[in-house]
């Protein structure tokens, strides 16, 4: 990001897979993090010690609105930003479910930290693919419904870039 911005990019969107920490949540769901729990490495080389780190509200109201519009339901909110996967301890798990947090994911805290402390617009948007809802690891055997999320999320994200370009 760093030497894209250097570059002239202005704004970033990571379209990706995450896991589910609600149990309403299916493969497939879709979630807009507005803010993200920093758990991983990279944001504390960018921001002051923080909980979390928030996206370009512009930008998560824009993709919200463009999926509405298409009839795509989905989620807005909190997401946590880990990078170990696989490390998630039973108990944060749980925590993180009782507080509203939608996902578990490994880039938007850092995406959101290299943004903000480069003046920059960020936005991370994901499609659950398995989940730990109730501190339970679930992956289908069929993961067409998370890449079918992919897909609609990257239509979704270009029409807004179109729209907004």
């Amino acid at each position: 990001m760093d030497q894209l911005a250097a570059f002239g990019v202005r704004q970033f969107i990571a379209i990706g897979l995450a896991g589910g920490l609600q149990p309403d949540q299916e493969p497939g769901h879709l979630v807009i993090s507005q803010r993200a729990i920093r758990d991983e490495g990279v944001s504390r080389h960018y921001l002051p010690e923080a909980e979390s780190v928030e996206s370009s509200n512009e930008m998560a109201e824009a993709v919200s609105a463009v999926l509405a519009k298409q009839n795509h339901s989905h989620s807005s909110g909190v997401t946590w930003t880990t990078d170990a996967p696989f490390r998630e301890l039973r108990k944060d798990v749980l925590a993180h479910q009782q507080r509203g947090v939608l996902a578990v994911d490994m880039e938007a805290a850092a995406i959101f930290a290299v943004a903000k402390a480069n003046d920059l617009s960020a936005l991370a948007v994901f499609s659950i693919a398995d989940t730990l809802a109730n501190g339970v690891w679930s992956m289908p055997s069929d993961l067409r419904p998370a890449h079918l999320g992919l897909s609609i999320l990257f239509e979704s994200v270009l029409e807004y870039l179109m729209d907004h370009a």
